[in-house]
Protein backbone atom coordinates (compact mmCIF):
# COMPACT_ATOMS: atom_id res chain seq x y z
CA UNK A 1 0.00 0.00 0.00
CA UNK A 2 1.67 3.26 -1.29
CA UNK A 3 1.86 6.60 1.24
CA UNK A 4 -1.55 7.43 -1.34
CA UNK A 5 -3.65 4.93 -0.51
CA UNK A 6 -2.72 5.32 3.22
CA UNK A 7 -3.42 8.58 3.30
CA UNK A 8 -6.89 7.98 1.64
CA UNK A 9 -7.96 4.96 3.99
CA UNK A 10 -7.16 7.40 6.68
CA UNK A 11 -9.37 10.13 5.26
CA UNK A 12 -12.08 8.34 4.86
CA UNK A 13 -12.14 6.49 8.27
CA UNK A 14 -12.26 10.07 9.88
CA UNK A 15 -15.25 10.89 7.41
CA UNK A 16 -16.90 7.74 7.93
CA UNK A 17 -16.81 7.77 11.32
CA UNK A 18 -18.49 11.47 11.96
CA UNK A 19 -21.38 10.31 9.94
CA UNK A 20 -21.56 6.84 11.82
CA UNK A 21 -21.79 9.20 15.04
CA UNK A 22 -24.12 11.42 14.16
CA UNK A 23 -26.64 8.81 12.52
CA UNK A 24 -26.21 7.05 15.81
CA UNK A 25 -26.77 10.30 18.18
CA UNK A 26 -29.68 12.01 15.67
CA UNK A 27 -32.38 9.19 17.09
CA UNK A 28 -31.61 10.08 20.48
CA UNK A 29 -30.79 14.15 21.22
CA UNK A 30 -31.93 15.01 18.12
CA UNK A 31 -30.20 16.40 14.90
CA UNK A 32 -28.91 20.04 16.57
CA UNK A 33 -27.06 18.12 19.27
CA UNK A 34 -26.17 15.44 17.39
CA UNK A 35 -24.19 17.99 15.25
CA UNK A 36 -21.51 17.82 17.99
CA UNK A 37 -20.31 14.38 16.45
CA UNK A 38 -19.21 16.43 12.99
CA UNK A 39 -16.26 17.37 15.78
CA UNK A 40 -14.29 14.43 14.96
CA UNK A 41 -13.68 15.64 11.26
CA UNK A 42 -10.83 17.86 13.64
CA UNK A 43 -8.80 14.88 13.73
CA UNK A 44 -8.31 15.29 10.01
CA UNK A 45 -6.24 18.06 11.48
CA UNK A 46 -3.35 15.74 12.62
CA UNK A 47 -2.68 14.08 9.20
CA UNK A 48 0.65 16.02 8.78
CA UNK A 49 1.61 14.93 11.77
CA UNK A 50 1.14 11.05 10.56
CA UNK A 51 1.86 11.00 7.18
CA UNK A 52 4.54 13.58 6.56
CA UNK A 53 6.16 13.68 3.30
CA UNK A 54 9.54 12.07 2.73
CA UNK A 55 11.22 11.60 -0.52
CA UNK A 56 8.92 9.69 -2.12
CA UNK A 57 8.93 10.23 -6.14
CA UNK A 58 5.45 9.84 -7.34
CA UNK A 59 5.22 8.22 -11.20
CA UNK A 60 3.17 9.45 -13.54
CA UNK A 61 0.58 6.46 -12.93
CA UNK A 62 0.24 7.82 -9.24
CA UNK A 63 0.06 11.43 -10.74
CA UNK A 64 -2.60 10.05 -13.09
CA UNK A 65 -4.90 8.39 -10.52
CA UNK A 66 -4.49 11.12 -7.88
CA UNK A 67 -5.43 13.94 -10.92
CA UNK A 68 -8.83 11.13 -11.94
CA UNK A 69 -9.57 10.85 -8.59
CA UNK A 70 -10.07 14.64 -8.05
CA UNK A 71 -11.98 14.67 -11.43
CA UNK A 72 -14.59 12.24 -10.56
CA UNK A 73 -14.99 13.64 -6.91
CA UNK A 74 -15.02 16.72 -8.53
CA UNK A 75 -18.40 15.94 -10.59
CA UNK A 76 -19.92 13.72 -7.89
CA UNK A 77 -19.46 16.35 -5.10
CA UNK A 78 -21.45 18.78 -7.47
CA UNK A 79 -24.08 16.49 -8.08
CA UNK A 80 -24.16 15.96 -4.20
CA UNK A 81 -24.00 19.62 -3.70
CA UNK A 82 -26.96 20.84 -6.50
CA UNK A 83 -29.22 17.60 -5.74
CA UNK A 84 -28.74 18.61 -1.75
CA UNK A 85 -29.74 22.17 -2.44
CA UNK A 86 -32.58 21.30 -4.73
CA UNK A 87 -33.89 19.10 -1.54
CA UNK A 88 -34.11 21.49 0.60
CA UNK A 89 -35.92 23.69 -1.55
CA UNK A 90 -38.53 21.49 -2.32
CA UNK A 91 -39.22 20.78 1.28
CA UNK A 92 -39.29 24.30 2.18
CA UNK A 93 -41.08 26.09 -0.77
CA UNK A 94 -44.42 26.56 0.74
CA UNK A 95 -43.43 27.75 3.91
CA UNK A 96 -40.97 31.21 3.35
CA UNK A 97 -38.16 31.80 4.33
CA UNK A 98 -35.76 28.71 4.71
CA UNK A 99 -34.96 27.97 8.42
CA UNK A 100 -31.29 29.15 9.70
CA UNK A 101 -30.28 26.52 11.58
CA UNK A 102 -30.40 24.06 8.19
CA UNK A 103 -26.91 25.46 6.96
CA UNK A 104 -24.45 24.21 9.67
CA UNK A 105 -25.61 20.72 8.87
CA UNK A 106 -25.48 21.52 5.10
CA UNK A 107 -21.56 22.12 5.88
CA UNK A 108 -20.96 18.97 8.50
CA UNK A 109 -22.50 16.72 5.65
CA UNK A 110 -20.41 18.77 2.58
CA UNK A 111 -17.46 18.43 4.26
CA UNK A 112 -17.94 15.27 5.02
CA UNK A 113 -18.33 14.10 1.70
CA UNK A 114 -15.42 16.23 0.93
CA UNK A 115 -13.42 13.87 3.02
CA UNK A 116 -14.89 10.82 1.49
CA UNK A 117 -15.37 10.86 -2.02
CA UNK A 118 -12.00 11.84 -2.69
CA UNK A 119 -10.68 8.55 -0.92
CA UNK A 120 -13.23 6.75 -2.47
CA UNK A 121 -12.29 7.79 -5.53
CA UNK A 122 -8.77 7.09 -5.30
CA UNK A 123 -8.74 3.73 -3.60
CA UNK A 124 -10.97 2.29 -6.35
CA UNK A 125 -8.65 3.88 -9.19
CA UNK A 126 -5.83 2.15 -7.24
CA UNK A 127 -7.85 -0.94 -7.74
CA UNK A 128 -8.88 -0.58 -11.13
CA UNK A 129 -5.60 0.71 -12.92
Amino acid sequence: MVQQQRYAVFTLCVGLAALVFFLALLPRIGWMRAQGAFSILAVWGAAPFLFRRRSIVYDERLRLIHLRALQIAGAILWLLFVSGMMCIYYHYRGEGPVNVEIFPLIVYIGCAALLCVPSIMLLILHRLM
